[in-house]
């Protein structure tokens, strides 16, 4: 299993941290916010388009509900997420 595990190339991290930026953050949050308050499918393009902002910003664990929600189309959830996660940053919504 050793031998195994130090043929393995090392594992990096998946995604590079984007320092987050509230001129981006706040548009991208109040847009996303919009989509999910209309129940509009887009929701899952922009917080696509916008994910390493929102990963940067929101917990993982936040990114997935709102991710998941979306999904599922459970766009109340979604909203409910955004917002609370907005309101701990202080930001959008």
């Amino acid at each position: 299993v050793g031998r195994i595990q130090a043929a393995l190339p090392a594992v990096e991290s998946a995604a590079t941290p984007v320092p987050v930026d509230p001129q981006k953050l706040t548009p991208a949050i109040d847009q996303l916010s919009h989509l999910l308050s209309d129940s509009d499918a887009e929701a899952l393009a922009c917080l696509t388009d916008n994910a390493a902002l929102f990963q940067s910003a929101l917990k993982s664990s936040e990114y997935s509900a709102i991710e998941k929600a979306i999904n599922n189309f459970d766009f109340d959830a979604a909203l409910e997420t955004l917002n609370a996660a907005a309101a701990r940053i202080s930001v959008g919504a």
